[in-house]
């Protein structure tokens, strides 16, 4: 099996030379495009577009730009023995199979490396948890991990993510996946994905609004709340839920009410815009109550809602 994603990604972080496009900032990045122009691998037009902000990219170049990005770098993990036969990596003793690597290490290192929801000190061995906005499993495999007699609840709507999710948690007893997005209300949603970067997949009418020519797909979701599927499945406890789902979070927030003020869970809730912490600090105000509202010292994009 290959070297333990985790592991080569903890000696990455230590090297001060490393590859342009591995856990590398935008000017790494940047200097990495430049390195593909000279080798004449993309031409000085495709180098203009590239370094602009991918919600001013056309599509195309958006996907030629990935599938290069991600090119370099699986080479570079073939040449250091990362990747596996099958093009997987090992994550934490398993494969782990993905969609975009770029983006995959990136959350690998977030979430799991730097521990960004402070999973080890806030999950216990039979903890309850939800992972609204899974995406392929990083978060779900690393609760997983730590909650052996526990359960993780992994939540993602989009068809071909989702399959990658089912196949990276096949070999979990204490992973339960469903395609189902979460919101205020039950209904039948559009959403517009990015198919070189899914992580990013925005329902239509999210108050985060990006341009919909960077998208290049779209699919019709099914949409749930939080309070329907916990009745539905008669649970008796969460201890932490996780909302990252591109501008929807307060939506989903105001769907699970009933669940929150019964069960009084911890909450990781990614800010897509600095303006939803003002709103989430009036929903647990008004509705929830008891709550500390702090934003994460990992990531002030981050905020965690503990219950006093």
């Amino acid at each position: 099996m290959a070297i333990e994603i985790t592991e080569f990604l903890k000696n990455i972080q230590r090297k001060t030379f490393r590859p342009f496009f591995i856990l590398g900032d935008r000017k790494r990045k940047a200097l990495g495009l430049l390195m593909l122009f000279l080798k004449k691998k993309i031409s000085l037009n495709e180098l203009f577009w590239m370094l602009k902000p991918v919600t001013k990219r056309p599509p195309e170049i958006s996907l030629k730009r990935q599938k290069l990005i991600n090119q370099e770098i699986e080479n570079y993990l073939l040449k250091n023995k990362v990747l596996d036969e099958d093009g997987s990596l090992n994550l934490l003793g398993k494969n782990f199979y993905y969609l975009n690597l770029e983006d995959v290490l990136g959350s690998i290192g977030q979430i799991i490396v730097n521990d960004e929801y402070n999973l080890k000190n806030f999950l216990k061995e039979d903890s309850v948890v939800f992972d609204v906005g899974a995406n392929i499993g990083v978060f779900t495999i690393f609760s997983a991990n730590l909650i052996k007699k526990g359960k993780v609840f992994a939540f993602e709507p989009v068809s071909f993510v989702f399959d990658v999710l089912k196949r990276n948690t096949r070999d979990y007893d204490n992973v339960d996946c469903h395609k189902i997005g979460f919101a205020s209300k039950a209904e039948e949603k559009e959403i517009l994905i990015r198919q070189w970067a899914p992580g990013d997949s925005t329902i239509k009418d999210s108050p985060v609004q990006r341009p919909f020519q960077s998208f290049d797909l779209k699919e019709k979701i099914e949409i749930s709340t939080l309070d329907n599927f916990v009745s539905e499945k008669k649970l008796r406890k969460i201890d932490f839920i996780k909302i990252d789902v591109e501008g929807y979070e307060i939506e989903v927030l105001k769907g699970g009410i009933e669940t929150i003020k019964k069960f009084r869970p911890i909450l990781g809730i990614s800010l897509h815009s600095q303006s939803f912490e003002i709103e989430i600090k009036q929903i647990f105000e008004k509705e929830i109550k008891n709550y500390e509202i702090k934003k994460s010292k990992k990531d002030p994009n981050d905020l965690f809602c503990l219950p006093k």
